[in-house]
């Protein structure tokens, strides 16, 4: 029986040793995904035991199959540490809004054009504009006009930025036609 002990409290020690580092949990470096396609970043943080959490620059924002989104922001950033299965957060662009900002990379100027320019322009991030329209009855019935901007016009324009515009407003006697042709009215 004596011989026996030695065996087993080996056995008890190795085991513990064992439990131990099974109970440590292996750290992963998060990988670089900003300017990757969201498509090919869903599959990299799969395979590498991470969950990938997209959502896009405003709330209507939806990557489309046939369309190509690339993801502009992610939390936590590359090269941390974190557990498997932790939720790496990315938020994407889709082709349109891409395309906006390659075409604005500083705000347009849209104080004195009409509403209907205005959303003609900033249709593809129309979920990042706010409006605040008042009347103003020494405008011409039917008429409206952009008559402040928030970036100003000419201001570098970030990527998810907020773009805030005062319309002025005559509806004349058409209330309800004047409304249901504009936007933010």
């Amino acid at each position: 029986m004596t011989v026996r002990w030695p065996l087993i409290l080996m056995c008890l020690v190795l085991l513990s040793g064992c439990a131990k580092a099974a109970g440590e949990t292996a750290r992963l470096r998060v990988p670089q995904l900003v300017g990757m396609e969201l498509g090919v970043a869903q599959k990299e943080t799969q395979e590498l035991g991470l969950v990938l959490f997209p959502s896009g620059l405003t709330a209507g924002s939806r990557c489309r199959t046939d369309a190509v989104c690339r993801i502009y922001t992610m939390s936590p950033a590359a090269g941390a540490r974190v557990a498997w299965g932790s939720r790496v957060k990315v938020k994407f662009l889709t082709t349109t809004e891409t395309a906006f900002y390659h075409r604005n990379p500083t705000m347009p100027k849209l104080t004195g054009r009409s509403s209907f320019y205005a959303a003609a322009l900033l249709d593809p991030v129309i979920g990042l504009v706010y409006v605040s329209a008042d009347p103003e009855p020494r405008l011409r019935a039917g008429v409206d006009r952009v008559m402040t901007q928030v970036p100003e016009p000419g201001a570098p324009l970030a990527v998810g930025e907020r773009i805030k515009l005062t319309i002025r407003y005559n509806r004349g006697d058409q209330q309800d036609r004047f409304c249901a042709r504009r936007w933010w009215c």
